[in-house]
């Protein structure tokens, strides 16, 4: 539990942990990646699952590179459908795109989806409760006498904490 003496060691290290961006006085939900260019994780140096124009070109260099008009796997699986492939050819394909871009294990580049709308929703809601603590903490320390209540100004009530 917190408590107003462990209140300011407990903000003084938060304000000092990774996440906390002092320039925007706030902290990122997620730790800074150096993320390599599109260009770079788009570069197959193997033969490709598909031999088609329509989703895999070649440089000249001899590298591989699914086309630049693929935004996500869900462009892929459609033009994937359009072109009626099935079987032995997709799923490597799918897998392929999965294994260059990470799209389902990276939040920060993944389409926008209630999974991490949740996870930034849980994420809102705990910084919250911090919020809360630190401030009863604080208000515990102005005011020692008050006995673990709170006092709602707006309303003129007092709750328990």
């Amino acid at each position: 539990m917190l408590t107003p003496t462990r209140n300011w060691p407990c903000c003084a290290r938060c304000a000092s942990a990774p996440l906390y961006r002092a320039d925007q006085h706030s902290y990122l939900l997620y730790p800074d990646v150096d993320i390599p260019s599109f260009l770079k994780r788009n570069t197959i140096t193997t033969q490709p699952p598909i031999d088609d124009p329509r989703i895999f070109s070649r440089d000249s260099h001899g590298e591989w590179h699914f086309q630049a008009d693929l935004q996500n796997a869900i462009d892929l699986a459609g033009r994937l459908d359009s072109m009626k492939v099935e079987g032995p050819a997709r799923e490597p394909t799918l897998d392929l795109w999965e294994k260059l871009f990470r799209h389902a294990s990276s939040p920060v580049e993944a389409e926008p989806s209630s999974c991490s709308r949740a996870s930034a929703a849980s994420t809102g809601h705990m910084v919250s409760k911090l919020l809360l603590a630190v401030q009863e903490c604080y208000e515990a320390a102005i005011d020692p006498e008050a006995g673990g209540r709170r006092h709602h100004r707006r309303c003129g009530s007092a709750e328990g904490v």
